[in-house]
């Protein structure tokens, strides 16, 4: 009874309701290719809609989605359920069926605009290429159209980096025939309703591995991976290299997420007695504390997420000292990065050192910010998401603000070195 009882609290205490990772993964990932490594990046390709690919490789998709499946059962998996591709049925409807993702998703054939650069010559709104993109003065989402020409690989990547954000992973718990199972944690519909797909937490306590399996083995983030590397390959052995990189770009996303400390812990500063605290707790005392929790990791993440994206932004618009920092970080080199390792052995080094930094980030925060964004449970900081770092950035205590950006490199030069191994193995010859 006392586990069935920690089993139904868990999941839904230990995670924001919405799920964010880099806010700005294009810009996260514009800045990765700057390291020497990366110059075939520079390389044309021609645009080309899903629906080309789809229709001129369903055979090999075919195989493709037959082998992810053996795959997937080899590893006993619980939460997959193969559904067959249908080469007479070739379309971009039966990829996103065979590859168990949101029906209604959207790929448009577009580049992404960087700030500093000329955000008028955009004719592509943001809603048309997904209703999840805001567009707002402090976070700009502008686009140009692709269709009929052609485009550098690293506009590819950079563009379609935060593709996996944009709907593919958005509410899929209802379609039964998927295979997904019961959602470990976050929401059924909204941002939330991709959390298993974006957070992976393969590094929690003792008392959660025992009383709450589902947190610690609910994330895919591997599957996915898995999945749109064996597509990116498809398409470059094919003659399809802007398809290959785009859906490299993909697999990038979901390596950058598990860099990002927030999506690697499930509370940072929670330990062993909090949990126990927690477990012991009337009704009333669990669903208090499950609100203050699941309020302050929010606005903490939120906060380091717009520190993160005001320092990218201004390292186009406005560079300074701080903000080429930023850049350096990305460009260097993790301490004791693995070399050719499986995804499944990346995702486990990248996975063990966002974990094991989130306390020491999460500290961080706390002590650079204000009380009232970092420790007010009644303050929700996503209704402003974007609009508080340029009113809060310049009140920061300077030394604090320089710790913050030193522990940030930590998490930068492990992203960045995960973005770089994956679309190496993906992408160059």
């Amino acid at each position: 009874m006392f586990k069935a009882t920690f089993l139904l609290s868990a999941g839904l205490f230990l995670l924001p309701d919405a799920v964010f990772s880099w806010g700005t993964h294009y810009l996260v990932m514009d800045r990765s290719l700057e390291h020497p490594s990366m110059n075939y990046v520079s390389a044309e390709v021609m645009s080309e809609s899903l629906e080309s690919f789809v229709v001129r490789e369903k055979h090999g998709l075919k195989i493709l989605f037959d082998d992810f499946a053996k795959w997937e059962e080899g590893r006993n998996s619980k939460r997959f359920r193969k559904i067959e591709f249908r080469p007479e049925q070739a379309s971009v409807l039966e990829f996103l069926r065979a590859a168990r993702l949101n029906p209604k998703t959207n790929f448009s054939e577009v580049e992404r605009i960087l700030p500093g650069q000329d955000l008028r010559s955009g004719n592509v709104s943001a809603k048309d290429v997904s209703p999840y993109l805001l567009d707002t003065t402090e976070l700009p989402a502008k686009f140009r159209s692709s269709k009929g020409k052609k485009v550098r690989i690293r506009s590819v990547l950079r563009t379609f980096v935060d593709e996996p954000d944009w709907g593919m992973d958005h509410s899929l718990w209802g379609f039964e025939e998927y295979g997904y199972g019961k959602q470990a944690y976050g929401k059924p519909e909204g941002e939330g309703s991709k959390a298993p797909f974006h957070m992976q937490f393969q590094n929690e306590s003792w008392i959660l591995r025992l009383f709450a399996p589902e947190v610690v083995e609910g994330g895919m983030i591997l599957d996915r991976i898995e999945l749109c590397s064996r597509l990116s390959d498809l398409a470059k052995k094919t003659g399809h290299p802007y398809w290959s990189a785009r859906f490299a770009s993909w697999a990038a996303h979901y390596v950058q997420d598990i860099g990002q400390p927030y999506h690697s812990k499930a509370v940072p500063d929670a330990g062993i007695f909090y949990y126990i605290d927690y477990v012991f707790s009337s009704k009333e005392t669990k669903k208090e504390k499950k609100a203050r929790a699941t309020q302050l990791v929010a606005n903490r993440h939120f906060l380091y997420e717009d520190f993160v994206s005001f320092g990218l932004i201004q390292s186009y618009v406005q560079p300074g000292d701080a903000n080429r920092s930023l850049i350096g970080f990305l460009t260097s080199e993790f301490d004791s990065f693995p070399v050719n390792v499986s995804f499944r052995d990346l995702v486990s080094f990248v996975g063990e050192n966002a974990s094991s930094h989130a306390f020491e980030i999460n500290r961080s925060i706390v002590s650079t910010f204000p009380a009232e964004y970092t420790m007010n449970p009644n303050y929700d900081l996503e209704k402003e998401l974007g609009t508080k770092m340029k009113e809060i950035f310049p009140k920061l205590d300077p030394e604090k603000s320089k710790h913050l950006l030193q522990e940030t490199g930590k998490d930068f030069a492990l992203t960045g070195s995960a973005t770089r191994s994956i679309l190496n193995s993906l992408l160059k010859d």
